[in-house]
């Protein structure tokens, strides 16, 4: 039963249809086998439930307890207001009392905590909520460590703070006495050199901020973080996110056996995880229930029978609402008529797989990336400045695409010195003499490597962006021009197209990315990239409540954190509006697969997504 677009936009109040319920075995038109029974299931159906902490009374018991707990005596002398433009921060929020109390009761947390929540105070008052921490790291993606200098000065007038150690920045801050917080970036923990930092650093707790960068296990840096685990059972884990899951149990499974090992509401066995996935992760064709009844009343869903255990287990503190109460309206813009060479390149590209220049495409991941490109009016490719013949450039690319496959394959083990790209092309050199043998470091017998070590400096591409029309480009900068209000983009090629047509700056990423948007005065529209301002940005609320997502992504975690960047708190106007292009059936499926996202995550965590509480259809 495939879901359709009315299931993904229902109107608010208005249940989906759930395919996923405990439907008869007999009545399932597919052929995976029901969940089985597993020590894992009856483990979690043991565990102890405890109601959520919903407002009233003893919500703000919650918050007076734990405010006194980690408050300073009055400071009358506060530069809040001066130095930083804030009102000061003298209460904590419900979600922040409630966590900080879990930790210290649990000693770990796992926090499906929504955007504008104020998960940075937590970052900072983690470490004091568990009795003995002398250590801690905090990893967060390298966006946030301006904010976390900026949010440790103006918290730490009103409350307490740990000693605070910024790695990768000349900034370290003493208070005798406190838990020291190392500040860690997620990219410079995937750095080779960083394979052993937190065995040199030996930390009683690792909090990760925007937890959902370690869902992949087969990354360096999860890898390292796990390896750490394993080697040190005692350290305790909080990591939290506003988007920790947006396709699967899986994203988060490892994650909540790192925070509440056996209390974990979660299997903590891989397999389970995978037989328990078949039936609740989002599909047109879920296996039936099985064993996984035991987590559901009658006539219970899947989704809501799994939330119940999930939310009501010690250690998760989730939210359901929306952090703020503005309005959010997400409707679609029209761009008009798509000119016929856009058109003509979208169904060459579909019907042959071949690149609008010549190339190949070798699956349909790079087909749809193609494709969603053209949408957009332009396609990128590899240009040869330096002239190569042609054979040796498709010698190039045949050595390059085997030792590519090859690499992706050793990287699946992941093990210490081998859990990067580049620490495993280090082996390979020394294996075959390109590079000398140190002490005990590994050695890779690739079989590519030399094919590739002989030809990959003979070609130096570079990609280039072909345009084709600039009708999209045009229609973004004329809603730039008729609105006041952001317009992001995914393609840093079509954000300068964007900028050209406008006249308007672009904000990229880069280490003053930051800095250069936070001058913006918000008389004017902008042109911003998802990737470097659409995660954990804050302040962009105080300047704009418009919005047109020019490149909608198909990930429901970048729609609720991109959405979250105006719909948060700071937010004066009553109403924060997005629009968005789906003129092609390559971007039409980015936002429907979102959609869809969107509703297994509201389901299973409970938390309101903003896709769904914003999109609108017209009638």
């Amino acid at each position: 039963m495939p879901i359709d677009v009315d299931d993904l936009v229902a109107a608010p109040g208005i249940r989906p249809r759930d395919v996923q319920s405990r439907a008869p075995v007999e009545a399932y038109g597919g052929h995976k086998p029901p969940v089985a029974n597993s020590p894992d299931l009856a483990r979690v159906v043991d565990l102890p439930r405890r109601p959520q902490l919903a407002d009233g009374p003893r919500s703000e018991a919650m918050v007076a307890r734990m405010t006194a707990r980690f408050a300073l005596p009055p400071n009358p002398r506060c530069t809040c207001k001066a130095q930083f433009n804030r009102e000061c921060i003298l209460d904590l929020k419900p979600a922040q009392a409630w966590a900080l109390y879990e930790i210290g009761l649990v000693g770990g947390l796992l926090g499906p905590i929504g955007v504008g929540h104020g998960k940075t105070i937590l970052d900072l008052l983690a470490p004091l909520a568990i009795a003995d921490c002398k250590l801690a790291v905090l990893l967060i993606p390298p966006g946030l460590v301006s904010q976390i200098i900026n949010d440790y000065e103006l918290v730490g007038q009103h409350f307490q703070m740990p000693s605070l150690v910024i790695h990768g920045k000349d900034w370290t801050n003493i208070n005798p006495g406190k838990p020291v917080l190392h500040v860690y970036p997620y990219s410079r923990l995937s750095r080779p050199e960083s394979t052993v930092f937190l065995d040199s650093l030996s930390p009683d707790l690792i909090i990760a901020d925007e937890v959902h960068k370690l869902r992949h296990g087969d990354t360096a840096t999860t890898s390292r973080v796990i390896r750490y685990f394993a080697s040190h059972p005692s350290t305790r884990f909080c990591g939290w996110s506003g988007s920790i899951t947006d396709s699967s149990i899986k994203d988060y499974w490892h994650l909540a056996a790192l925070a509440l090992r056996d209390g974990s509401p979660l299997p903590t066995d891989r397999e389970v995880t995978e037989d328990w996935s078949r039936a609740i992760d989002p599909s047109d064709w879920p296996a039936p229930l099985g064993a996984l009844e035991a987590l559901c009343e009658p006539g219970q869903s899947v989704h809501d029978g799994f939330h119940a255990r999930l939310v009501e287990t010690k250690g998760v503190v989730a939210t359901t609402t929306a952090s703020v109460p503005m309005e959010l309206i997400i409707t679609e813009r029209d761009p008009g008529t798509i000119p016929a060479p856009v058109l003509d390149a979208m169904e060459a590209v579909r019907e042959t797989w071949v690149r609008p220049d010549g190339e190949e495409l070798i699956d349909a991941l790079t087909v749809s990336r193609c494709l969603r490109e053209i949408a957009c009016g332009f396609y990128y490719r590899w240009k040869f400045p330096r002239g190569e013949a042609p054979a040796l450039i498709g010698r190039w690319l045949l050595a390059r695409r085997d030792w590519h496959r090859e690499l992706r394959d050793k990287l699946r083990a992941r093990v210490e010195h081998l859990d990067s790209a580049l620490l495993c092309t280090h082996a390979a050199e020394r294996h075959h003499g390109d590079r000398p043998t140190v002490g005990d470091l590994p050695v890779w017998k690739s079989v590519c490597w030399p094919a590739w070590r002989d030809i990959k400096s003979a070609v130096q591409p570079e990609s280039e962006a072909i345009r084709l029309d600039p009708y999209l480009a045009e229609d973004a900068a004329a809603w730039a021009a008729e609105n006041r209000g952001i317009v992001w983009y995914e393609a840093r090629a079509f954000g300068v197209w964007v900028a050209e047509i406008s006249g308007l700056p672009m904000h990229a990423g880069g280490p003053e990315a930051g800095a250069l948007i936070a001058r913006e005065l918000g008389d004017r529209s902008i042109v911003c990239s998802i990737k470097a301002h659409g995660t954990g940005r804050d302040g962009l609320q105080r300047l704009y409540n418009d919005q047109l997502v020019a490149q909608p992504p198909a990930s429901s975690m970048a729609w609720e954190q991109l959405l979250g960047r105006l719909h948060r708190i700071g937010q004066e106007s009553t109403s924060v509006r997005a629009s968005f292009y789906r003129h092609s059936q390559e971007l039409a499926s980015h936002v429907d697969s979102a959609l869809r996202k969107a509703l297994y995550v509201q389901g299973t965590l409970g938390a309101a997504q903003k896709l769904n509480l914003g999109f609108k259809i017209d009638a």
